[in-house]
This record gives C-alpha cells, sequence and structure tokens, in this order.
C-alpha cells in the first residue's frame, strides 16, 4: 500500500502489488479480472441453456401433454379395469424418455383423430402387452436378458400373471 499525493493537493492509500514499479500500473491486474469474471457468466449463460434445451418437448409431444398433464384423465377398458392416462409434464423431463417424442412409442395412435376417435382397449395386460414391441425398439439388451429368463416363455404360454415390463417399470417416467 503506497501513499500517492493526488491533483487536488489531498492524499489518498492505494493498493498497488509490490510488483508493480512506481509508474506502472495496474491495468493488466484489472482486466485480467474483468475477463475471469466474463468467463464466469458466459459459463454460468451456456450452462442454463443447455440445461433448458435438455428440457424441450417437441411440439407434438407439448400437444399430447397439454391434455394427457391432466390428473385424473383417465379411461374405463372393455374389462371395466380404469386405465390412467395422466402424464406429469414435469416427471416426464426428469425421466430417461424426455428425448423420446410421445409417437415414438404411441405409433398406433394418428395425432389428428386422437381423442374425437373412441379407441376400444380390452384390459391394462392387453394394452402392456401391445406397448411391449414399442419398448423393444429401443431396449434391445433388455429384452434380450428378459427373453433369457423364466418369465418369458410364461409371457409367450399367455400366462396372465407372467411379469411383463410395466409390472416393475412405468412407461412414461422410469427412472434415470
Amino acid at each position: 500500500m503506497r501513499l500517492i499525493l493526488g491533483t487536488n493537493g489531498w492524499c489518498r492509500c492505494k493498493m498497488i502489488p509490490s510488483s508493480h514499479k512506481n509508474n506502472e500500473s495496474p491495468a493488466p491486474l484489472v482486466a485480467l479480472i474483468i475477463v475471469i469474471r466474463v468467463l464466469i457468466v458466459a459459463l454460468l449463460l451456456t450452462s442454463h441453456s443447455a440445461r433448458a434445451e435438455d428440457n424441450e418437448l417437441s411440439k407434438e409431444s407439448q400437444a399430447c401433454l397439454k391434455c394427457h398433464d391432466q390428473p385424473g384423465l383417465e379411461k374405463t377398458l372393455e374389462n371395466n379395469e380404469i386405465l390412467s392416462l395422466h402424464v406429469s409434464t414435469d416427471s416426464f423431463l426428469k425421466s430417461m424418455h424426455k428425448k423420446t417424442d410421445c409417437e415414438d412409442c404411441h405409433s398406433d395412435i394418428d395425432a389428428k383423430t386422437h381423442g374425437s376417435v373412441k379407441s376400444t382397449i380390452k384390459s391394462k395386460r392387453a394394452f402392456a402387452l401391445s406397448l411391449k414391441e414399442s419398448c423393444r425398439e429401443c431396449h434391445k439388451k433388455n429384452f434380450k436378458t428378459s427373453n433369457d429368463s423364466l418369465h418369458a416363455p410364461l409371457v409367450n404360454r399367455g400366462e396372465d400373471k407372467a411379469p411383463i415390463c410395466s409390472d416393475c417399470h412405468t412407461y412414461h417416467t422410469p427412472a434415470l
């Protein structure tokens, strides 16, 4: 720290690093600090926008979730079981399927007529078995493991109590 006589005659204290000579300005140090601060802000902003991009849904999926994110949305099936049609957008965005569009798995649904044309589903089990092939498209390794298990022959024989994927895993919000 040095005491410097100002142009107006008043004295003031000024911090000058010991590495600087009497006439040398601390400007390079100030410039370095400014550059570091700018880089930190830039990194924070880009990391935030990268996370926001991860949570973006396609327009088609947004349209699906506009209706399906209503708690209590359900369908009565032919056997009088109640199938929940509710899909939480927040939970979906936190799941491993967040980059999967609804139509990737529900390819049998025509987005133009969905909701206006009545569809029939026999039972929850029949619905789960119909989606099994959609799961197989992305989860081939898991299906190989499943096909090598003791469950596969039971499912293939049509045993109603044989465990299938959806007995343990949820479709829309599987854990990461």
